[in-house]
């Protein structure tokens, strides 16, 4: 798995796209599983988990896109997708305005 100062410095590189704002956020995580047999660990399962997540204001206008390979490439072609989307997303004001309902109504 990446460390945390060679993501950070892949990230910095990956994210230089034209954009007003944007944030990247990473999630690496693992599990681990044993299965027991008379009285024995007999199988053990480990299984890590990686994804990074780009936003992207542009315009007023955002985008957001994902992966799960943390190579230079592929953050790079994230952070262009998010880019991407932005340009393309609906103008702010041709969303419907959301309404925050509280539980219960």
């Amino acid at each position: 798995m990446i460390g945390a100062s060679a993501l950070f410095k892949t990230l910095a590189r990956a994210t230089r796209v034209r954009a007003d704002a944007g944030s990247a956020v990473a999630r690496a995580g693992g599990r681990r599983a044993f299965r027991f047999a008379h009285e024995a660990i007999h199988q053990d399962l480990a299984q890590e988990t990686f994804d990074v997540t780009v936003s992207v204001l542009r315009e007023g206008r955002v985008g957001i896109a994902s992966t799960g390979s943390p190579t230079p490439a592929a953050l790079a072609r994230c952070a262009e997708t998010a880019a991407d989307i932005a340009t393309h997303a609906p103008q702010p004001d041709r969303l419907p305005a959301w309404r925050l309902r509280c539980w219960p109504a």
